[in-house]
């Protein structure tokens, strides 16, 4: 992953996200940082497709408790 075509907004917002400690000011360091941080982050492959595909079908479906048919079938 090229982290140097990355804007300063998504690096720092990556770095937020996953507490990275990064003291240095400059640029070059903080792709290094979160560089480093991304490479030994460790990743279950299957859940993540797994994970995509059930996200990817599922878009736009709103599962919702009908509280009102269940209170009628309850009287």
């Amino acid at each position: 992953m090229d982290f140097s075509a990355m804007s300063d907004a998504a690096l720092n917002k990556y770095r937020r996200t996953y507490r990275i400690r990064q003291t240095a000011a400059s640029r070059k360091e903080l792709e290094a940082a979160v560089r480093q941080h991304f490479i030994e982050s460790a990743v279950d492959e299957q859940e993540t497709l797994a994970s995509f595909i059930y996200a990817a079908q599922n878009i736009g479906c709103v599962y919702k408790l009908d509280l009102a048919a269940i209170a009628a079938g309850a009287q």
